[in-house]
């Protein structure tokens, strides 16, 4: 899309999900490049600003290679890219720092590369993220899990990370504390009382779509979002990623999913195949040969109902609520 200077950085912000690059030109005028656009963009000397992920991550993403992780895939890459580049247009290009997004959901398929992606992210916000944190607080990035299980695993993901990279920090059960830095990793299960009193400089919400209360059988996630959100209030930079595969409609994830990318929240869909190319379309067929299951396992399409249960809780809710009525008149 050719456009001018201005109009074109809020055109990028706007399409954040698909940008490539913007290209402004000496007369003035721009060029916005989106994921899909065929057209070639005009020729003339211009300054270029391609999608790119911070330098340090970067770094993490090759010292981690040389220590044969597997790498980061082209697609995570090129989406993170996209959220930290849409968050620099808005802060420098828009003058407009209450614009940078505070929310990235993800929905992609199970086995996708999605946490051991983010615990990179969490390393990096930690030892390099413009955070302003103030003297004698601690910055925590904030990990919520469905399980404790689950929680311990990332920590021992982001230990490892931290002991190729060389970084200093202690290792608990639930959390890894940074030796030279007043930041830490802070794994917590997804409840409504474990999600309080600190200051979060970013967090994941680690496959938010299956989080289950073990009283009721619902999801607890617009609770529980609703009191992580203000641990991030004094934080400008603090990003939250809402990262699961599928399960239903009903759920806050598929909610925040179908509201795609707004001035608050970037969007991305990804089938495992797209996110981990290790794993081919085909393979998905022999790993679940029930088709719905396999679809939204795999393809990341969520079932059209909350299946855990015959009934959830809260449909069994929702049917009492017109007999209580009838009774009551």
């Amino acid at each position: 899309m050719k456009a001018t200077h201005h109009t074109a950085w809020v055109y990028a912000f706007e399409n954040a999900d698909r940008l490539e690059s913007v290209r402004i030109y000496a007369d003035g005028s721009a060029w916005v490049e989106l994921e899909g656009n065929e057209d070639p963009p005009p020729f003339g000397i211009c300054e270029h600003y391609p999608v790119r992920l911070p330098e340090k991550l970067e770094w993490i993403n090759t010292e981690l290679s040389k220590a044969g992780w597997v790498e980061m895939s082209e697609w995570w890459e090129k989406r993170l890219a996209r959220i930290y580049t849409s968050n620099w247009i808005a802060r420098e290009k828009l003058y407009r720092p209450e614009l940078q997004r505070r929310n990235a959901v993800w929905r992609v398929g199970r086995r996708g590369g999605k946490s051991t992606t983010i615990c990179r992210v969490a390393v990096y916000e930690c030892i390099f993220g413009e955070h302003d944190v103030p003297p004698g607080d601690v910055g925590v990035y904030a990990i919520i899990s469905a399980e404790r299980p689950q929680a311990k695993e990332r920590v021992n993901t982001i230990k490892q990370i931290c002991d190729v990279l060389g970084v200093d920090g202690k290792p608990y059960a639930e959390s890894f504390e940074f030796t030279k830095k007043a930041r830490a990793i802070r794994c917590f299960t997804a409840s409504i009382t474990s999600v309080v009193s600190f200051t979060a400089i970013g967090a994941m919400c680690d496959e938010e779509a299956i989080w289950r209360d073990t009283d009721t059988g619902t999801n607890p996630a617009k609770e529980v979002l609703a009191s992580l959100r203000p641990t991030m209030a004094t934080m400008r930079n603090a990003m939250m990623h809402h990262v699961s595969a599928p399960w239903s409609t009903l759920d806050e994830h598929h909610k925040a999913f179908s509201r795609g990318t707004t001035a608050d929240q970037i969007a991305f869909h990804g089938a495992t195949w797209e996110a981990n190319p290790t794993i081919t379309e085909q393979d998905t067929y022999a790993l679940e040969p029930d088709e719905p299951s396999r679809l939204r396992a795999y393809a990341a399409q969520p079932l059209a109902s909350d299946e855990t249960k015959f009934f959830s809780a809260e449909l069994i809710e929702q049917a009492r609520n017109p007999m209580l009525e009838l009774e009551a008149s």
